[in-house]
């Protein structure tokens, strides 16, 4: 009796540390279970909040669109194959063709104001929310700069701040590409370059007088690459 009593005893003993084992074991995978959904959804969280904003459309344009280069080649060729490389990048582009060419220097400011209106009537009537857009007006270095790059805003437009602060942020990205860039500040009475379309606008210079054709290339993929890296907040 007391050897069935022990056998009775034993078995119960076994049998309740079985059970607090297996309990013990589905407590921490329901434990490891909730921390891992807890992991997972702050990733995602956090994920969510890093994803940086895609960019909006680029508008490609040149009022001075007589500009060109030694090969022949003129600003708004640049500006189609910028505009090409861009959308190679997945990124949404637009490029508006100034069919006004002005190879000469204009000979007053009133005529040379037109060439930024002529631009001005094209954004309006071929974009659509243009004030939301990112606005590039290419052009190229008059002499022989050693950056080959360089960004011109109007001082005196209401989207100065903003828009500088968006040029900034292009320019940090062509630095991390070894491709330094300075911003030209403009003063001006009546054009404004036409800045004051929208907070993201900008004269964007590509290459200079004496700039060959695969130094223009090499050039236009550093911006297209900057704007793909670009953080847009």
């Amino acid at each position: 009796m007391k050897k069935i009593y022990k056998r009775i005893l034993i078995g119960g003993t076994t049998l309740a540390l079985i059970t607090g084992i297996m309990y013990l074991g589905i407590g921490a995978n329901k434990i490891n279970s909730n921390l891992n959904s807890t992991i997972v959804s702050k990733s995602i969280y956090g994920n969510r909040k890093a994803l940086k904003r895609s960019l909006p459309n680029i508008v490609i344009y040149s009022s001075e669109s007589g500009e060109d280069y030694p090969s022949g080649k003129r600003v708004t060729d640049i500006g189609k194959l910028l505009n090409i490389k861009l959308k190679k990048k997945g990124l949404k582009s637009t490029f508006i063709n100034n069919p006004i060419i002005t190879k000469k220097v204009m000979l007053s400011y009133s005529d040379y104001s037109k060439t930024y209106e002529n631009t001005r009537n094209l954004i309006k009537q071929n974009i659509k929310n243009y004030n939301k857009c990112i606005l590039l007006d290419i052009y190229r270095d008059k002499g022989v700069s050693k950056n080959n790059t360089e960004i011109s805003l109007v001082t005196n437009t209401p989207n100065y701040t903003k828009n500088r602060k968006f040029a900034e942020a292009l320019i940090t990205q062509l630095d991390k590409l070894k491709r330094p860039t300075n911003i030209c500040p403009f003063v001006l009475d009546e054009t404004k370059f036409n800045q004051d379309l929208s907070d993201k606008s900008m004269m964007l210079g590509i290459g200079n007088i004496k700039s060959s054709d695969s130094e223009l290339n090499k050039l236009v993929d550093l911006i297209s690459t900057a704007f793909k890296n670009l953080n847009y907040k």
